[in-house]
């Protein structure tokens, strides 16, 4: 059998980079042994401390690559003494390098929900009489991604959380994919690695949001016209959300804000002009700016959010940076 050089360790938790503050080299990670650390999980304690835990090091011969995703990386950069020298200093951490981009220009897609309860025996399965597909453009005011039928899980959403009757639902996701909103940040909130830093979204923020917000409400009324003023009314219950009572430009952006969206947060350490751009914490080979052998390769490297799904992109860089890693090895 062919030897492994791939070795995964599991319940194990990255507290720390080690990083040599004269060379400002990476060599190393601290790490703590132990299942449900961290507080995101329901599973965690609340009173946990990684300050107060036996610690263990790692060294690499090579490079330290770091694949947090959009808020553990910058966690892990500013735990580390990298990032917005103020934030450093308010929790004592030593400043290795100060970069004030680390943890800002988090972008995300603002996304919303409509949902009708269909009437009793409807099988939407069958329904043909609407074709329930727009065909949405950059210039247009609303941009409906898809339209799509719940199962299960979604119903037990609708019935659990918002206390609706049992039935079948039709949900659309109203997804602005393209926004120009890059005010979410990502900030640590203590020294203990274990706690979550303070994400904040900044959903229809910045200069634009009142276009967003606009396009948004235009989407909801664009489908109470394509579901409850056409033939596929017949098959329509009532509307649940925002429902009946909903109806003033005012009483929607409080139903959006309330119910808005995302799961594509991305961008908190971005490739960028290291020599012009001040907020810029990688190079284009995705090295961390002034700190030797120290790279990132996850969702936060990109400077803009791309498609409508980051898989492709992450997974191209991801092939970039591999082969460059590999060709810097071999010299």
């Amino acid at each position: 059998m062919k030897k492994s050089h791939l070795h995964v360790w599991t319940d194990t938790f990255v507290t720390k980079l080690i990083i040599d503050s004269k060379t400002k080299e990476t060599c190393g990670v601290v790490y703590i042994k132990g299942a449900n650390l961290y507080k995101a999980s329901s599973l965690a304690s609340q009173t946990l401390n990684s300050n107060q835990l036996k610690k263990s090091s790692i060294y690499a011969k090579r490079e330290i690559i770091v694949s947090g995703g959009q808020w553990m990386t910058p966690q892990l950069l500013q735990l580390s003494g990298i990032g917005d020298k103020d934030l450093l200093k308010k929790f004592g951490i030593p400043v290795i390098q100060d970069l004030p981009g680390v943890g800002i220009n988090q972008q995300d897609r603002s996304e919303g929900v409509y949902v009708v309860k269909l009437k009793p025996n409807v099988d939407i399965a069958g329904i043909r009489s609407i074709n329930c597909t727009y065909n949405a453009t950059l210039d247009d005011p609303c941009l409906i991604d898809y339209i799509e039928h719940p199962q299960t899980a979604l119903a037990n959403w609708v019935n659990e959380s918002l206390q609706y009757p049992v039935g079948a639902y039709l949900s659309v996701n109203i997804n602005l994919a393209h926004v120009d909103n890059n005010l979410g940040s990502v900030r640590i909130q203590s020294t203990n690695a274990f706690d979550t830093p303070l994400i904040q979204l900044k959903h229809f923020s910045g200069p634009n949001k009142e276009i967003d917000l606009s396009r948004t409400i235009q989407s909801i009324r664009y489908l109470r016209t394509l579901l409850l003023n056409s033939s596929f009314s017949e098959y329509i219950d009532y509307e649940v959300l925002p429902g009946d009572q909903v109806q003033t430009d005012k009483q929607l952006s409080e139903f959006i804000y309330k119910y808005v969206w995302g799961h594509h947060a991305c961008y908190t350490a971005k490739i960028g002009h290291t020599k012009t751009d001040p907020f810029a914490v990688l190079n284009s080979k995705a090295q961390v700016k002034g700190i030797k052998i120290l790279r990132v390769c996850d969702i936060s490297i990109f400077s803009k959010i791309i498609g409508y799904y980051p898989l492709i992109p992450i997974i191209t860089a991801c092939e970039k940076l591999a082969d460059n890693i590999i060709k810097h090895a071999k010299y």
